[in-house]
């Protein structure tokens, strides 16, 4: 008998599934949530980290996005190209969400002191909340917008004598959308209905996708207007998750995002909603647009979106929960915009 419980004990595994497994798993995740936490709340060491954060930096080359894709698609389909204006279009696009950005932390700010909607626990891994702990003036961020703002409407302004009038039209409308969605007298993005997140989609999406293209090619096609729709969603998804990480607050701000509307689960379900709509909109794209094959490669940065949704916590949902959504959103456009311009290149250069 003895025999037989020896040779059953040598033949389980050697760290069964129970408590200390359970107990090091508890370990790691307090683990990860603390380095996320002190991503939050870790003070700026640099002037440059202090506007990067303020401008929310990542976020602004991720929008960019649109820009590349069309410029891409333009050369891939008619074989034009002009390096000189991408990069006019790209400074312009990327001084644009910069400016927009800083000027939305500022508004924002200034709303919270009006509202008494501040909190000591602000994380200071955005101007907000930079400004609202006394790191850095307010007005200096007031001030950067409207330079970046001037900056993107001169390299802006270049375009139309490159490409002739349809790019100032493009362009012109896509900085009202832009700039109005938080500045006054509009700040649509507050009044609810999701006026805020369609506005994003035309303005970064589909109008930055068609003036990339027009640009390129001084045409437009059908195939242009629906590679725009996943750039589209992609840019309400960065924009959305953002709002998710300052829910709380925009309530208190009494500000009627579809964030603030939904709440912070049903909002993270339409997050996830948006990641799975990308992936299938991408396929039919491929297949209805008769894209190269290639552009499939696309859907590998998605996953990227995906797998933050499945280490979330729902029934203890936490800042750093939502800080890792928005992250990994930003991360996924990025590469979403980086795999489809190359699939275009090694398509056209093989095919």
């Amino acid at each position: 008998m003895a025999h037989s419980e020896q040779r059953y004990a040598s033949m389980q595994p050697a760290n069964p599934l129970g408590v200390e497994s359970l107990a090091a798993l508890q370990a790691r995740e307090a683990r990860r949530r603390l380095h996320l936490r002190r991503l939050l709340m870790r003070s700026p060491r640099t002037v440059v980290d202090v506007l990067g954060r303020m401008m929310r930096l990542p976020a602004a080359v991720a929008l960019t996005a649109p820009v590349f894709c069309g410029a891409m698609l333009a050369w891939w389909e008619v074989g034009a190209f002009n390096g000189l204006a991408l990069a006019l279009n790209v400074a312009a696009t990327l001084t644009l969400a910069l400016g927009v950005h800083a000027l939305s932390e500022y508004r924002d700010v200034k709303r919270a002191f009006q509202t008494n909607a501040t909190d000591a626990s602000d994380p200071l891994a955005t101007g907000y909340g930079l400004m609202a702990r006394g790191y850095i003036d307010p007005d200096i961020a007031l001030n950067l917008g409207h330079i970046l703002l001037a900056i993107s409407a001169l390299c802006g302004l270049w375009l139309p004598i490159i490409a002739g009038w349809p790019p100032l039209f493009f362009a012109g409308l896509s900085v009202l959308l832009v700039y109005f969605y938080a500045n006054p007298p509009l700040r649509y993005g507050d009044r609810g209905w999701g006026l805020g997140e369609a506005g994003l989609f035309v303005g970064y999406g589909l109008l930055q996708t068609v003036n990339a293209y027009y640009v390129q090619s001084q045409a437009i096609s059908w195939r242009v207007l629906v590679v725009s729709i996943p750039l589209g969603l992609l840019c309400v998804f960065v924009q959305h998750n953002f709002n998710l990480l300052f829910e709380r607050r925009d309530w208190l701000m009494r500000k009627r995002t579809l964030a603030v509307t939904l709440g912070p689960l049903r909002g993270l379900d339409l997050s996830a909603l948006l990641v799975v709509t990308v992936h299938i909109a991408i396929v039919a794209i491929v297949s209805l647009a008769r894209l190269p094959f290639s552009a499939l490669l696309t859907l590998a940065a998605l996953p990227v979106a995906l797998g933050a949704f499945s280490r979330i916590d729902r029934e203890r949902l936490a800042m750093e929960d939502l800080f890792l959504v928005y992250r990994a959103g930003v991360n996924a456009m990025i590469w979403t915009g980086l795999l489809f311009c190359l699939a275009l290149i090694t398509a056209r250069h093989w095919g």
